[in-house]
Parts: C-alpha cells; sequence; structure tokens
C-alpha cells in the first residue's frame, strides 16, 4: 500500500481518538461541574479549547487534502497541545472522575494519540510525502 494511502488512514484514526478525548473532557467537566457546581458557559478554559479543537481538526482536514499551511499549522497546534496542556494542569487541575472511561482514554486513547502525532510529523517531515505538501 502506498504511503499517502497510510497517512490518510493514520489521520482518519488520530480524528477519531482526537474526538474520544474532547468527549471525555466534556465528561469529566460536566462531572465536576455537577460535583462543584460552578458550570459556566463562559469557562475561558472550555472556549478555548473549543477554539484550539477546531483549529485542530481544520489543520488535519488540511493534511488530509496535503496542504502546505495544514503542515506547517499542525506542528504549531502539536507544540501549543503540549505546552497549554501541562500549563493548564499545572495552573488548574482538572477534576477528574477516576472511573472506566477515565482509564480507557488516559492509558490506551491519549498514548496512542501522542504516538500518532510523532508519526504523522515524521511522516510530513521526515519522508517523500513531504513533497506532496509544495501546493
Amino acid at each position: 500500500m502506498d504511503l499517502k494511502k497510510q497517512f490518510h488512514k493514520i489521520l482518519i484514526f488520530k480524528g477519531i481518538l482526537f474526538f474520544l478525548i474532547v468527549i471525555w473532557g466534556g465528561y469529566n467537566q460536566i462531572v465536576a461541574s455537577n460535583i462543584n457546581d460552578d458550570f459556566s458557559l463562559l469557562d475561558i478554559g472550555g472556549l478555548g479549547f473549543l477554539i484550539f479543537s477546531i483549529c485542530y481538526l481544520w489543520s488535519c482536514y488540511s493534511l488530509y487534502n496535503l496542504k502546505k499551511n495544514g503542515r506547517e499549522f499542525f506542528l504549531a497546534l502539536v507544540f501549543l497541545f503540549v505546552i497549554f496542556g501541562f500549563l493548564a494542569e499545572l495552573i488548574n487541575p482538572m477534576q477528574i472522575s477516576y472511573d472506566f472511561f477515565y482509564i480507557f482514554v488516559f492509558y490506551i486513547v491519549s498514548p496512542l494519540f501522542f504516538i500518532l502525532q510523532g508519526i504523522i510529523l515524521t511522516l510530513i517531515y521526515l519522508t517523500d510525502l513531504k513533497f506532496n505538501f509544495l501546493k
């Protein structure tokens, strides 16, 4: 199978994993708000993550279509994801429900997601696939 088809399959699988992570984050936010009774639609972290998620999905779509700007934007968003994820956890730790969903996402989905991000970055910058992004 050629590299481009494999790349597209990896992107689709990573997109599914991203949706699972987003759903898990929303689930935890709802569970924490039910415990603390402080749910707000103006939650800055939630709004920031919503904007980030839209940008991230757009960059993945651009990668899928082999657009040059998608490749550069994806790299920036991967770094932002890591940096803001750690900063957010240091500043305001998430109130997490330690249930089966947590175990599944934290120990299976998240590591797979990060590995796939690394594979995608490798493919788009270090293989012949990079020549498809010259448009």
